[in-house]
């Protein structure tokens, strides 16, 4: 089996102001998982454990991805539930496009077995995975509630492959698709 998402990648300058307001967070007394920032993206759908043969169907429908390219900003930092924060994230504001745009993948997966998420989507980038939570983490994400990571254009999406291990996921691109 093979686990396996889509997603959309981060340039550089973006990974560098990740970098920088997780080094500040690591000044809280809580227990962080950071993502590194090398390897930071926008899951657009995560698909899961899937067949090798799988993996070829996947590939075959992603090659019907027909998008516009987009504009997507990021600010501020935020726990992904304030009553019981388990995430760190900075959520993408851009009109709904990555959302159209995961809706237009689900229609092109669907007829190969991948079922849609009833959630809403929200675009966001995972800054870190709380371990432990202490109240000096809330004081910090709050100093950041307006940190302004800057925007760039989504012209792409990224099907990838995704091995979990004890010192953190390794991912490997299995087919970019442009548009």
């Amino acid at each position: 089996m093979v686990r396996v998402f889509i997603a959309v990648e981060i340039p550089e300058e973006f990974r560098l102001c990740l970098g920088e307001v997780q080094n500040e967070l690591k000044f809280s007394k809580a227990h962080l998982n950071f993502v590194d920032p090398a390897i930071a993206h926008i899951t657009i759908k995560f698909i899961g454990e899937v067949a090798p043969d799988k993996v070829t169907s996947i590939k075959r429908a992603l090659e019907g991805v027909k998008f516009s390219p987009y504009e997507v900003a990021f600010r501020g930092v935020f726990f992904n539930n304030p009553s019981r924060p388990r995430v760190i994230w900075t959520p993408g504001y851009d009109g709904s496009r990555s959302s159209d745009l995961k809706v237009h993948i689900e229609d092109l997966l669907e007829p190969e077995g991948i079922m849609r998420e009833k959630r809403k989507f929200q675009p966001h980038v995972t800054l870190a995975r709380i371990k432990r939570f202490h109240p000096s983490l809330a004081e910090s994400v709050v100093s950041f509630g307006d940190f302004d990571f800057g925007s760039f254009k989504v012209g792409s999406i990224v099907f990838k492959s995704s091995i979990l291990k004890p010192e953190g996921p390794v991912y490997d691109d299995l087919m970019e698709v442009e548009f």
